[in-house]
């Protein structure tokens, strides 16, 4: 158990818990999360599904003996613990002040992991008052912390269009080639983490970017999955009162896709008319049959920047990898007569998916936008100046993913905009 390393950390204040401190940890289990279940059965069926499975925090005990060269040194050592379990409340009441952290480093490894403490108690032995002459008290430190490890936080190697990978930053645009991608072998532990992305204006300007569109393809082929089906030319449409388009959604990227969810995000160059209102549709391959109808999305003022959609399953049919072609239909209605011109549309991937809208200021060209879904901050240069409308962005172990990035600045979205991108994980275990 010596050649294992514990400490209680808030960032600022560290209690290591060894020897040399006045603390010998004698035990502690390496307990992996409970689970959490919830059944979903029909009448008249054998067996049933279990779509509510959740991980359950984690009570941890570790046996200790403190040791001092006086009775008010025991108490100074069991005082340094309780002063970061109080931390550790003080946090989980009101949301503020640095996490704590119980840390262990095993004798197999050169990294340090931690789990957040989310509440704790020291107890001291039931013969404390026999054994605090000896200077030499047995005590438990029970805590409840988070189902996960983590481990320290790295970089990784992104690659884009034309660029290897690196760590440092790769350079995406505002156009198709609006991804970087991770390799398989660049995410490990075994659970989703949170990833910190930096992007970095490299436009040559300053441009005051309005929403922030981020997200994951893990499931859905991300090498070869084709996430735009229109682009680099808009397409004008007229119409009186009511009309429709269409686009044909290839068998080969219906494979791809397997059932999962995917964000229908348009970038319009224009329009006029008033009152104008979309209804995305998904037929079958003939475009006659209605499988899948959306809500209705009234546009706003004109401009050209990107219009949600709403979320649509490809295909309607659940997961598959053999789906023929299907259309993407849409019907339009306004009052009187009325123009669109659809500039780009894309399927964006729901494996994970971050909307960040900014709350004012332009990022100068060499500036930074900071997403740290570690941490639960994002900011630009410091200032809270972005709004988190959706919950963290995640990354995926074990899988080859990418990671896409869209813009625009609430009237325009210019596809020679770039960014450099950067980001960084904690790998997160069950156990370590």
């Amino acid at each position: 158990m010596a050649a294992h390393v514990f400490s209680l950390t808030d960032g600022t204040t560290t209690v290591t818990l060894d020897e040399s401190n006045g603390f010998i940890v004698t035990g502690f289990v390496l307990d992996a999360p409970e689970v959490t279940t919830r059944e979903v059965a029909q009448e008249n069926v054998d067996g049933a599904e279990l779509p509510g499975v959740a991980y359950r925090n984690v009570t941890r005990t570790l046996d200790l003996l403190l040791k001092g060269a006086s009775t008010s040194a025991l108490q100074t050592l069991a005082r340094s613990i309780d002063a970061l379990l109080v931390s550790a409340h003080r946090r989980q009441r009101t949301g503020k002040g640095p996490r704590v952290y119980v840390q262990i480093q095993l004798d197999s490894e050169a990294s340090t992991w931690r789990s957040e403490i989310l509440t704790g108690r020291l107890r001291m032995s039931d013969e404390a008052l026999q054994q605090w002459i000896g200077k030499k008290v047995e005590a438990q430190l029970f805590i409840t912390t988070r189902f996960y490890w983590e481990g320290p936080e790295t970089e990784l190697q992104l690659s884009a269009n034309g660029q290897s990978a690196a760590t440092g930053g790769r350079s995406v645009d505002n156009a198709s080639n609006n991804w970087v991608q991770i390799a398989s072998s660049q995410v490990g532990g075994v659970l989703p983490t949170p990833v910190k992305l930096t992007l970095t204006n490299n436009s040559g300007g300053s441009v005051t970017y309005r929403n922030l569109f981020l997200a994951v393809n893990a499931f859905s082929d991300a090498a070869n999955f084709s996430h735009t089906i229109a682009g680099g030319a808009y397409s004008s449409y007229s119409f009186t009162n009511t009309g429709s388009t269409q686009w044909t959604l290839a068998s080969s990227l219906l494979q791809d896709t397997q059932g999962r969810w995917f964000r229908l995000l348009v970038r319009f160059s224009g329009w006029s008319g008033t009152d104008i209102y979309i209804k995305p549709t998904l037929r079958d391959g003939s475009g006659l049959v209605p499988l899948w109808e959306g809500d209705e999305v009234k546009l706003g003022t004109s401009g050209t920047y990107f219009v949600d959609l709403g979320a649509l399953p490809l295909p309607v049919g659940g997961y598959q990898t053999a789906w023929g072609q299907m259309v993407l239909f849409w019907s339009v209605r306004a009052t009187g007569s009325a123009t669109i011109q659809v500039d780009r549309i894309q399927l964006t991937p729901l494996d994970s998916y971050r909307w960040l809208v900014q709350r004012g200021l332009a990022i100068a060209n060499g500036g930074a936008i900071t997403d740290d879904n570690i941490e639960g901050i994002t900011h630009a240069g410091g200032s809270p100046i972005y709004s988190p409308k959706t919950g963290p962005l995640f990354v995926f172990p074990g899988v080859l993913q990418r990671i896409y990035v869209l813009q625009d600045t609430g009237s325009a979205s210019a596809t020679g905009t770039s960014f450099s991108v950067r980001a960084y994980i904690r790998e997160r275990r069950l156990s370590v």
